[in-house]
């Protein structure tokens, strides 16, 4: 029952022996690395992916085996001129190691997409000759520009998460009636 879940998700799953043979390899394996599991099953992970040796991948499998502490990181991979970006959770088994990984390329463009409309958004905001902000529907401060931290006198760090109250006073949010 176990291998029927493990080949119908759309993630990586492959389980390993303590001295890092194959034993389990999914079929979301075998789409990532094009290498089937009867190619995988019994056969060292370092056999098949020598450029594992030595490497950030390598380190925290060695590093689950020992401490018995599971670990989740990202790590860039590489098959045919593609690079992937993936999320890798590795945990520790009675009987040796369960991998599952998970490609998170498009969730990572999506991310520098985003984080390059912001820079852009913080580019023209700031060099507008206006204060400009916006609140959440908590009334906290999420962004401002540069003309609104410079007129209120107070560092962004100081100023996103607060409340709006918070910095402009009671009594003028009372004249105001924001």
């Amino acid at each position: 029952i176990y291998s029927r879940l493990a080949d119908g998700t759309n993630d990586v799953f492959f389980a390993m022996n303590s001295d890092f043979l194959c034993n389990y390899w999914n079929k979301a394996s075998e789409r990532l690395t094009g290498i089937s599991a009867k190619d995988v099953i019994g056969k060292s992970l370092y056999k098949l992916f020598l450029e594992l040796t030595g490497t950030r991948v390598d380190a925290v499998y060695k590093n689950v085996s020992k401490t018995n502490k599971a670990q989740r990181f990202e790590n860039k991979y590489r098959r045919e001129n593609k690079d992937f970006m993936l999320e890798i959770s590795v945990y520790p088994c009675p009987n040796g190691l369960s991998v599952f990984v998970r490609d998170i390329t498009k969730l990572k463009q999506a991310e520098e997409s985003l984080q390059a409309n912001e820079r852009q958004l913080r580019l023209i905001t700031d060099n507008l000759p206006a204060l400009i902000c916006y609140l959440d529907s908590m009334g906290r401060y999420r962004f401002a520009n540069k003309q609104y931290f410079n007129w209120f006198k107070i560092p962004q760090t100081e100023l996103i998460g607060k409340h709006y109250r918070e910095i402009i006073g009671e009594d003028a949010y009372r004249q105001v009636k924001i």
